[in-house]
């Protein structure tokens, strides 16, 4: 999609999971929307908020990683 519109700022907002996550920055988008990849029902219902601070941190450190290289 970037490949005709290199100007565009993508941010994906479905699929979005920590084995996808590299892959969307790879491909130059610039932020990333995660939703029950990272805020499940179950999460939620159980009240699993280390589980849920963790989850956030994987994703960080991929951010971070990605942004290093």
């Amino acid at each position: 999609m970037r490949a005709p519109l290199p100007h565009l700022k993508i941010i994906p907002t479905s699929g979005v999971s920590l084995h996808t996550a590299a892959d969307f920055l790879a491909a130059g988008c610039v932020a990333l929307g995660v939703g029950s990849n990272l805020v499940s029902p179950r999460i939620l219902r159980e009240q699993k908020w280390t589980e849920l601070t963790l989850l956030a941190a994987e994703f960080v450190d991929i951010i971070g990683r990605f942004r290093k290289a």
